[in-house]
């Protein structure tokens, strides 16, 4: 419900002024439908699987093998029946370009099922073991029993949860994703004063 500058208004890109005169704060977001349970889960694993933690294919890619960033994050948003998919890291201006291609490259390799099987068996491990760690924080637990409350209309079931996780088709997870994350779909935002982002 908010409203944004007249300048970025159906913007797919926003420039925003800062002192970095070769840093550059680079943020992508997705916002799409989510029909269901089984959209809602495989949403979750692609999550896990693209940018939750160093093992993810972001940070795999990005920071380890081309060296582009110190650390990629990703975060999915579900409200409802609505979804939004932020990816979000800082780079110098001379691996911006690069940093957007390896991106779109590793979404369409996910869009067209070109990852092997056993990295969806470990981010929907990944995903599970940090829930256990979320439920040992009291306000985690609560965040979840409400979620659950709000979304299903019943209280958080781990059991439940994990059965909705171990579920999830890699095809599908991957036909969302080429569904949902392309560069036509995408918006930008960069925070930087380089002169060299800004073209």
């Amino acid at each position: 419900g908010f409203t944004l500058p007249d300048r970025w208004q159906g913007a797919r890109a926003a420039h925003i002024e800062s002192h970095h005169k070769s840093q550059v704060f680079l943020t992508l977001g997705w916002k799409f439908p989510v029909s269901g349970a089984e959209d809602y889960f495989a949403l979750l694993v692609l999550n896990t699987l693209l940018g939750a933690g160093y093992s993810s294919l972001f940070n795999a890619t990005l920071r380890e093998k081309e060296n582009l960033t110190y650390l990629c994050t990703t975060r999915l948003n579900l409200y409802g029946e609505t979804g939004v998919f932020k990816i979000g890291l800082s780079l110098a201006d001379r691996n911006l370009e690069r940093a957007l291609a390896v991106i779109d490259s590793l979404l369409a390799d996910v869009g067209a099922g070109r990852i092997p099987a056993e990295l969806f068996r470990d981010a929907v491990t990944r995903h599970a073991a940090n829930l256990v760690f979320r439920m040992e924080d009291s306000l985690e637990t609560a965040r979840l029993l409400g979620h659950s409350l709000a979304r299903e209309g019943r209280p958080f079931s781990f059991e439940d949860y994990f059965r909705g996780l171990e579920a999830v088709d890699p095809a599908r997870a991957c036909a969302l994703a080429a569904r949902h994350w392309t560069p036509e779909t995408r918006r930008t935002v960069l925070l930087t004063g380089s002169r060299e982002a800004s073209r």
